[in-house]
């Protein structure tokens, strides 16, 4: 459906980016981050239209990647463009990668809060709307800590770990959600794999029976949500159909 693309792209670009900077390759794990997620935007537009607003978000952000690779090749060899290499070149790209960041997340998070409202899981619905409110918070611990604010100056040095802890909530609280978009929405056919055989053989009956209680009720959730996906794209066509016959 999109929300595997979607989840490993996210782990990719926000995780794996961080260490990948530190080894002057971060352009690499952020490309491929947004492409994958890029893929997933694209399927899963198919099912909730306010997805399309992550495509250019995402398209900008790719952009920016190209950007950040050229700045490692040429750190790499040691050559000195004021537009790559200039202190207010990297604090531009900076603020450039948090605004559409930012804007990515929130985009992603409302267009899954509404497209858990439409096949009726609304405790994913509500989760979507916490983990935007940690978003916010670490945004606006963010804008205090690097615009230049006298007032705020003062508190600067007691919000860095703060800030860095909301960001990180913020990150593993996307992946579980976009794990359980995965399990409870995704369509019929995008089977889990056989779970871990073990030595023991009473291990193996208890996971069997782990298995199966959970594969039921993912498997219930998903026929609830594919049902419904499928009555609003009836109703969406039913509309479309009478607007045509009224012109």
């Amino acid at each position: 459906m999109g929300f595997g693309y979607l989840l490993l792209g996210y782990l990719v670009t926000f995780l794996l980016t961080m260490t990948a900077n530190r080894l002057g390759i971060g352009s690499l794990t952020l490309l491929l981050g947004e492409v994958l997620m890029l893929l997933g935007v694209i399927n899963l537009e198919k099912y909730e239209k306010r997805f399309f607003f992550a495509k250019p978000l995402l398209a900008a952000l790719l952009v920016g990647g190209v950007y950040q690779a050229a700045r490692e090749v040429l750190t790499f060899c040691k050559i000195d463009l004021p537009f790559f290499s200039s202190a207010l070149a990297g604090t531009l790209y900076n603020w450039y990668l948090f605004l559409f960041l930012m804007l990515l997340q929130a985009v992603l998070l409302l267009a899954i809060a509404a497209l858990a409202k439409a096949v009726g899981l609304l405790h994913l619905r509500s989760k979507a709307y916490r983990n935007l409110i940690f978003l916010g918070l670490y945004g606006l611990l963010y804008l205090i800590c690097y615009l230049t604010i006298a007032a705020l100056a003062a508190a600067k040095p007691y919000l860095t770990i703060p800030m860095s802890l909301c960001l990180l909530l913020t990150i593993v609280l996307n992946l579980f959600l976009f794990l359980s978009c995965m399990k409870n929405i995704a369509p019929a056919g995008e089977e889990d794999p056989a779970p871990k055989r073990y030595r023991w053989e009473f291990l193996n009956k208890v996971g069997d029976a782990f298995e199966r209680n959970r594969r039921e009720a993912a498997e219930s959730g998903r026929a609830y949500a594919e049902e419904k996906l499928r009555q609003k794209k009836e109703a969406r066509e039913k509309k479309r159909i009478q607007h045509n016959k009224k012109k």
